[in-house]
């Protein structure tokens, strides 16, 4: 999806900030170090939480790792007292790949979330714009 094969969706520092602040919640097996996945969770307003940059180790995908991830945020949402959780995809707008279009369908048949807009990766980030290989959309759920 990206021009740079080396792209990185969230640089080292950035998420080493994250991580301290609390704002990344990483699952790791019990008893060893290596981190099977990570999720980002940010409060965006006094009753809104998003959570995005949700990774799961590709050793260890489809193993329900993802939903685990998700539910810690939602969980957190819910002990803070927010009331609506939001996330955002970045997908190919003209040709999503068969796992774009199977993750929009996870999010939104198996985990109950409802599509609210989609709006041009180009004029969310102009800064980013060249970025990816074709235009893409952030579709918010």
């Amino acid at each position: 999806m990206w021009k740079d094969k080396n792209h990185k969706r969230m640089k080292f520092e950035s998420m080493e900030k994250a991580i301290k602040s609390d704002i990344v919640i990483c699952l790791v097996k019990e008893g060893e170090s290596q981190v099977l996945g990570c999720i980002q969770y940010v409060k965006i307003k006094e009753d809104t939480a998003r959570f995005e940059v949700l990774g799961v180790h590709k050793d260890h995908m489809k193993k329900g790792y993802a939903k685990i991830l998700i539910d810690a945020c939602e969980n957190k949402a819910r002990s803070q007292e927010i009331a609506t959780m939001e996330l955002q995809v970045l997908s190919p707008r003209v040709n999503p790949t068969p796992e774009r279009e199977w993750l929009l369908q996870w999010y939104n048949k198996k985990l109950g979330y409802s599509i609210i807009k989609t709006e041009k990766h180009e004029e969310l980030w102009p800064e980013l714009a060249d970025d990816p290989i074709e235009p893409c959309d952030f579709i918010a759920f």
